[in-house]
């Protein structure tokens, strides 16, 4: 596998399917870049419940163009990383 190699392996957008959690679990992926989180309870709650089972495979949980108050409750979650927003195609 890549990571017995040496190679870090990431998967970006996660929406948290089971299809998903299957490949970070299955390639034992470094890390995972949380899709931008839609607004609403369950959302919420749902990523609340994905982060520890995350980390408990081993993963780190990165999240990327939040907004303070998000980034504040991304940390009370135990997100490992917030990364600032990056461009779009046409921003470069």
């Amino acid at each position: 596998m890549l990571r017995d190699m040496g190679v870090r392996t990431l998967l970006h957008d996660l929406t948290g399917s089971t299809d998903e959690l299957s490949v970070v679990e299955h390639h034992r992926l470094h890390a995972v870049v949380l899709a931008p989180l839609p607004d609403g309870r369950l959302a919420k709650a749902t990523t609340t419940a994905l982060i520890p089972l995350l980390h408990d495979i081993g993963a780190l949980v990165i999240a990327e163009g939040t907004t303070p108050e998000l980034a504040q409750w991304y940390r009370e979650i135990g997100i490992d990383l917030l990364l600032p927003a990056q461009p779009g195609a046409d921003e470069y």
